[in-house]
């Protein structure tokens, strides 16, 4: 369970990083993702665990490739396995 939950936080960290590098609020990324501000914030705070077709939505919201996502989570998920 604590490596889901590790890789649950790498996957909110990345999604807020990006979402905070491109000027978008919660508010506005959800707008674009057609979900609720709270589901992004949950996300980003790793209590959600999101699904394929949310982590989609998000990386397309934010101008970029599921793959470019993942790979970004990867690397984030390697700093936190390491904790």
């Amino acid at each position: 369970m604590k490596k889901v939950e590790g890789l649950n936080i790498a996957i909110g960290e990345t999604i807020k990083e990006l979402r905070v590098d491109r000027n978008l609020t919660q508010e506005e990324l959800a707008e674009r993702c057609d979900t609720s501000a709270v589901y992004i914030s949950e996300i980003e705070r790793g209590i959600k665990n999101p699904t394929a077709q949310s982590l989609m939505l998000v990386a397309l919201s934010l101008g970029m490739k599921m793959s470019e996502l993942i790979e970004e989570v990867e690397s984030r998920f390697e700093y936190v396995k390491n904790l």
